[in-house]
């Protein structure tokens, strides 16, 4: 189909009205109209849709908007209302109980809504669902309070700043404006405006007015355009204006412009439906793009957006749904593959989330929505849809997750430093306390002997305290890990050495069954302590009935190496200890010499050089430790 040029296209009301109902209808905003008497008079499908699914009410145009509006907020909404009315401009949120689990947070905006001859009609309401975004600002509450939104800002964001809309004929003579051109004339120059004022008046500068001139000469010659215009007095402002003939027939008899502050502007919805241009531009921003197919041709049309996002273009680029499905990433295939062919089912219109490959391998996650088109016989004739881009988000999602795990684990190891100084320490400085006031008043030798020897005693326990601790802070502030490529199978026997005497006295046997190539990107001084920890450990809690036996092996499981070591000795009972086995100070079997620090520090150790522990044991039958050792590439 060959496209008309937007700059020679006649103004077409049909078509505006067409462009400005499509964009409703696929805005992620509920969007109702109101008269002065709090009746509905128009509103989109979105709106329809909500009230049917969350409180099963057909709204129809007429019914007062109270009669569909929960009890415990109609009287804010009148109150709300009656302030618009007076010229006010007022937002809300508000929470809608949907189920005992689940709140529904709606922000709202409310403005007066005037004709086309500036006449106040009633009351335009603009909500969205923002529930998402107040989980986000709970979670990032809780994190820090550097991360928390700055509402107004995000208010400034949501909110359209007006625009100053006016026409005038071929003398520069008004033929109409709006209630902000109105009120920008007076404000600047203290005149109120009327039809048939030269508005070229109420100009100061004669360059903008010669500048005005040119512009206007150009849209008399049948062109549509707009323009930005920069300036500095008395404060930076980008002003965006642009100008459209009006036609009568063949001849231009006047120009309709439009001038809005995109300074703070961040929505471009309004000027979008006055031009395809503006239209595409949006889309750009938005990374939002809209597609349709027709059932009788099997045609189908995207818009540049959509093209962008998927990193093609048209020429490369068949528009049949399995060259569609060939970018879906292979994890997400199959659910998106059932949406689809349930929505096509039941002719129902359907919403996912996904993500797709482009043709230079990036991944990018997607926002998209379809919905099937009738004839007026209720046969379906058609689909058409919006993508969006979501990636810049997602990925902003995934990091606060990040966030919010890594502030958890500062917190949990925050709260283990604390008992260990709080409880631990101070334990043992009380202790040593007691006795050197009794060395200080004892004069038998023998009880001073016994006293030293305690006091020795103390000391080497508060000593081990320390070391343990330090190796705990080590692990936790390590910022600075020195990855190197670890020969495990080696380590192993090099282990193996350093406890050769515990090997011996024992009668244990060892038995390295790893792969001798078997090698991992590790930090150098943890993958010996964990080694240390699991092997000593092993055979510390060896049965009395049959000789100890730890045999140690490998595997791969996805991106990990997995270490196995498993040894046959006395276990333990996961069914009470499983939650504490990791723990700090935590002992199972009452040995004298158990501290209980061994596997917690192993379990931090390897967490730390992003791996996991899990472990697997049946009392007096023995116990497996399975280490995953990410890979580091």
């Amino acid at each position: 189909m060959t496209q008309q040029n937007s700059d020679t296209t006649p103004y077409d009301n049909n078509k505006f009205d067409a462009n400005l109902s499509l964009i409703a209808n696929n805005s992620d905003q509920n969007y109702l109209l109101l008269d002065r008497d709090y009746c509905l008079i128009a509103f989109n499908d979105k709106v329809k849709k909500q009230y049917l699914k969350f409180f099963n009410i057909e709204i129809q145009a007429g019914m007062s908007i109270f009669d569909i509006s929960p009890d415990e907020q109609k009287e804010t909404l009148k109150q709300i209302f009656e302030k618009v009315l007076s010229g006010s401009t007022e937002s809300n949120i508000s929470s809608l109980q949907l189920t005992d689990k689940y709140t529904k947070y709606v922000e709202s905006n409310f403005s007066q809504a005037f004709d086309k001859d500036g006449q106040l009609i009633g009351i335009l309401i603009r909500s969205a669902d923002i529930t998402a975004v107040k989980k986000t600002e709970a979670e990032k509450t809780k994190l820090e309070k550097s991360f928390d939104f700055e509402k107004e800002n995000l208010k400034a964001l949501i909110n359209n700043s007006q625009s100053l809309i006016w026409s005038f004929d071929r003398d520069f003579k008004l033929i109409t404006f709006n209630i902000p051109f109105e009120n920008r004339v007076f404000k600047q120059f203290n005149v109120i405006p009327k039809v048939g004022d030269s508005f070229l008046e109420y100009e100061a500068e004669s360059d903008r007015i010669d500048r005005f001139k040119i512009y206007s000469k150009r849209v008399f010659n049948g062109e549509s355009y707009s323009l930005i215009e920069h300036s500095f007095e008395p404060n930076e402002i980008w002003t965006e204006i642009a100008f459209n003939p009006i036609w009568e027939k063949d001849k231009v008899i006047g120009i309709a412009a439009i001038s809005s502050d995109v300074t703070e502007r961040k929505l471009f919805e309004k000027s979008l439906i006055r031009s395809q241009n503006r239209l595409k531009q949006a889309q750009e921003i938005a990374h939002l793009g809209n597609w349709d197919l027709n059932f009788k041709t099997n045609s189908a049309r995207w818009s540049d957006e959509a093209y962008r996002i998927y990193g093609i273009t048209s020429h490369n680029f068949d528009h049949t749904f399995d060259s569609w499905l060939s970018f879906i990433h292979p994890e997400d295939y199959d659910d998106v593959k059932a949406i689809i062919d349930q929505g096509y089912k039941t002719l129902k219109d359907y919403s996912m989330y996904h993500r797709i490959i482009r043709p230079d391998g990036s991944i990018r996650f997607l926002y998209s929505e379809t919905h099937f088109e009738f004839d007026n016989k209720g046969a379906p004739i058609g689909v058409h849809g919006i993508s969006q881009d979501i990636t810049d988000r997602r990925t902003n999602e995934i990091k606060l997750q990040e966030l919010l795990k890594k502030s958890n684990d500062q917190n949990r190891w925050l709260n283990n430093f604390t008992h260990i100084v709080s409880h631990n320490i101070r334990s043992h400085n009380t202790n040593i306390s007691g006795i050197v006031n009794l060395l200080q008043t004892s004069k038998e030798e023998a009880e001073r002997s016994q006293l030293i020897n305690m006091l020795k005693a103390s000391t080497e326990k508060l000593d081990e305290t320390i070391t343990n601790l330090s190796e705990y802070i080590k692990v936790q502030t390590n910022s600075d890990k020195q990855y190197k490529l670890i020969n495990i199978h080696q380590e192993i026997n090099k282990t193996c050495t350093v406890i050769n005497q515990l090997i011996k006295e024992t009668g244990a046997e060892v038995i390295n069954d790893t792969d001798p190539g078997f090698s991992a990107q590790l930090i150098p001084a943890f993958i010996e302590s964990i080694l240390l920890n699991l092997i000593t450990n092993a055979i510390k809690y060896r049965s009395p009935d049959r000789k100890p036996i730890v045999k140690i092996s490998n595997s791969k499981v996805n991106s990990f190496d997995c270490l196995v070591v498993e040894d046959n000795g006395i276990g333990i009972d996961l069914s009470k200890h499983k939650d504490a086995i990791f723990g700090m100070f935590q002992t199972f079997h009452g040995n004298s010499d158990a501290v209980g620090f061994g596997l917690f520090i192993t379990k931090n150790q390897v967490e730390a050089m992003d791996g996991k522990i899990e472990i697997e044991s049946v009392p007096d039958k023995g116990t497996v430790f399975i280490i995953y050792l990410h890979e580091k590439n």
